[in-house]
């Protein structure tokens, strides 16, 4: 699910968001907001947050790329992770 405006407006510094570009085995890239969210008087519909993955790589979260980015709390990761936990609990169950 990829970040809305209003989401992106509300991030707050060091909060932790996802990139959908998947990397090692199925993952997310982890990014952290940098700084303040900045937003124009004159452009309500723009807005730059500023982001960090690792050590050495930045980049700005905007209205051309948020649909790149989700919310740490609606990663498709943890929650397939969670079916699978409780999916191979139920499996190992017999019913005789």
């Amino acid at each position: 699910m990829s970040m809305t405006l209003d989401q992106v407006k509300a991030l707050t510094y060091r909060q932790e968001v996802h990139s959908d570009n998947q990397v090692n085995h199925g993952t997310c890239e982890r990014w952290r907001v940098n700084g303040a969210v900045q937003t124009w008087k004159t452009r309500p519909d723009d807005v730059r947050v500023p982001v960090k993955h690792e050590l050495r790589d930045y980049t700005n979260i905007t209205k051309l790329n948020m649909s790149f980015y989700h919310l740490h709390s609606e990663c498709p990761r943890n929650a397939s992770l969670y079916v699978h936990d409780h999916g191979n609990d139920s499996k190992n169950h017999s019913h005789d």
